[in-house]
């Protein structure tokens, strides 16, 4: 939308400086009511032009804000799955020991009933495992890039946008100065960097709709969009999906591996209980059986520690605050900004369009009349005379500053009189009496 309405703007544009171009202005009174119109129409939508640069600012401190804060809530989220995704690596780790140590028991001690009850100890723990979260280290990143790509995004953001907002107030401060000092080079220079900041801002305008258009794939469903991303993705199965979800968005919901931790901790216990009343092996089954024993202490502790994370706490408070951040303080931010630049975009097309028809009226020039009119030396029901040149003038010298232009057409006995004080010697009088011939221009001579 954005990139149609500033391409339709181009070519109005093109067209409309065209006609200006074209056409003069001719100064009468029409032209001085024009001239008054453009720049009162430049005043007004400077001046909304302002407030839309005011509101843009407004939107860009709610936009830092939001992102500010689901960046926090997802390294929250990250904190906490890292743990439990630590714990659970450790924990199937410690399961292929086991599971390896196990078969090394039955293969050293082949005749012995009691490594029975170990077995079985041992399967029934490795099935009470599988039903704990499984998740993989690919989320972990995922979260981590998610909390990177958050502070990088909003870093250029920033400077973009007030960067942008810079030029806005730049184009208004220019256009009023040309206003106020009826400057036309003021004036050219509002226009010039008037058309850049229009075509960025259109730019700017449409990055931030399709922005908002994949954030509103995700405020639109929120959980099930994560719970989908995150499953398609190989980071984690649908239980464990489930279980960050429905811990997370429902009050007093149950931790649903509570019962798979307890179960896995009895088997663990149990187990242990097993391998003390072991007795009557071989040294090398007892040196199987000293690291069997260490594992499941092990496995015992990092069972302990799971259950003391999955109690959505942590992921429930980050996500109750991720949700909010960006489907309410981000996209209203956003929505706010690209308002407020449309509104500046529709008020500097109008202030682009009257500059030009503003400097033609500031530098378009003045009749005769109209500058005898400005003259306030002279009276205005009587014009200045207009003294024309003549042929033969007849010039009398003063020694002072006074001289008189005559032409030849002029009566002498009045201009003789009249002149009277200016006679200083009888060759004066003789060239008052006797006026010198008429001027006639030389006549070419023949080439031959």
């Amino acid at each position: 939308m954005p990139a149609c309405i500033l391409l339709i703007s181009m070519i109005a544009f093109l067209i409309f400086y065209c006609c200006v171009g074209v056409k003069r202005a001719a100064p009468n009174k029409v032209n001085s009511s024009s001239c008054y119109c453009s720049v009162c129409l430049m005043a007004i939508f400077i001046t909304l032009a302002l407030g839309a640069v005011g509101v843009g600012v407004y939107g860009s401190i709610q936009v830092h804000d939001g992102s500010t804060a689901a960046s926090d809530a997802t390294s929250e989220i990250n904190k906490s799955f890292s743990a439990i995704t630590v714990v659970m690596t450790s924990i199937n780790g410690i399961m292929d020991e086991l599971n390896e140590q196990s078969d090394d028991l039955i293969a050293t001690e082949v005749n012995n009933s009691v490594i029975d009850v170990l077995v079985e100890s041992v399967s029934n723990l490795s099935e009470s495992v599988t039903r704990l979260p499984q998740q993989t280290e690919g989320a972990n990143d995922r979260l981590m890039w998610m909390v990177q790509l958050f502070q990088l995004v909003e870093y250029y953001r920033t400077i973009i946008t007030f960067l942008l907002i810079g030029c806005h107030g730049l184009v208004c401060i220019l256009a009023l100065m040309g206003i106020c000092f009826r400057s036309k080079c003021l004036l050219m220079a509002t226009t010039f960097i008037g058309l850049i900041c229009l075509v960025a801002t259109y730019l700017y305008v449409g990055s931030l709709l399709m922005v908002d258009v994949a954030v509103a794939d995700l405020c639109m469903d929120p959980y099930t969009y994560i719970k989908t991303q995150s499953v398609d993705k190989l980071y984690m199965d649908n239980s464990t999906a489930l279980y960050y979800l429905t811990c997370s968005h429902e009050d007093d919901a149950r931790d649903p591996y509570h019962q798979a931790t307890k179960d896995s901790l009895d088997a663990a216990e149990s187990m242990e209980t097993a391998i003390l009343e072991i007795n009557g092996l071989s040294s090398k089954g007892e040196d199987v059986l000293d690291k069997l024993y260490g594992n499941v202490g092990t496995m015992i502790k990092r069972l302990q520690s799971l259950e003391g994370d999955l109690q959505c706490q942590g992921v429930h408070t980050a996500l109750e605050e991720f949700v909010p951040a960006i489907c309410i303080s981000f996209v209203e931010g956003f929505f706010i900004i690209g308002v407020a630049f449309l509104c500046f975009c529709f008020a500097l097309t109008a202030i682009l369009c009257a500059a030009p028809k503003t400097w033609k009226r500031f530098t378009s020039k003045k009749t005769r009349e109209e500058l005898d009119l400005d003259d306030v030396f002279l009276p205005s029901n009587n014009p200045r005379p207009i003294v024309s040149r003549t042929n033969n003038p007849l010039f009398v010298p003063p020694d002072d500053r006074h001289s008189r232009r005559i032409s030849s057409n002029t009566n002498l006995p009045a201009a003789t009189n009249s002149l009277s004080f200016f006679r200083r010697s009888e060759e004066d009088m003789t060239l008052l009496e006797h006026p010198p011939p008429d001027y006639s221009p030389p006549r070419p001579g023949s080439e031959y």
